[in-house]
């Protein structure tokens, strides 16, 4: 937990789904940012997903997903409903863990590619 504000140099916008009427029965999904913070954004590297990422085929079409570590200041009601965007990019959140169990820090578990 040491340094991690002092790595915190990146900003992201975290952002929620938010449904309406499309005017045709339907319903749409508007993504709305809640907020905007400093973050440490880092790929993952390991025995599965590599700095590269991933390919995958889907609908016999070839996708790439590359997987990050998001470290942010605690910040109440982050799920794996929510999206954030970095650097113009847009990212799922598969996961998100209270680092130290004390409302400090949050650690994201998110993916850039394509959404599911």
């Amino acid at each position: 937990m040491k340094n991690i504000i002092g790595n915190m140099k990146q900003r992201i916008t975290l952002q929620e789904a938010i449904e309406s009427d499309n005017g045709s029965g339907g319903q749409d999904v508007i993504w709305q940012d809640v907020t905007t913070v400093w973050a440490q954004v880092e790929p993952i590297l390991s025995f599965y997903v590599s700095s590269r990422g991933r390919e995958l085929v889907q609908n016999e079409k070839l996708q790439s997903r590359s997987s990050y570590r998001v470290k942010i200041r605690y910040f109440p009601g982050v799920t794996g409903a929510m999206r954030m965007s970095y650097d113009g990019r847009i990212f799922n959140i598969r996961g998100v863990v209270n680092l130290d169990e004390a409302g400090r820090f949050l650690e994201i578990l998110a993916e850039e590619g394509v959404a599911t």
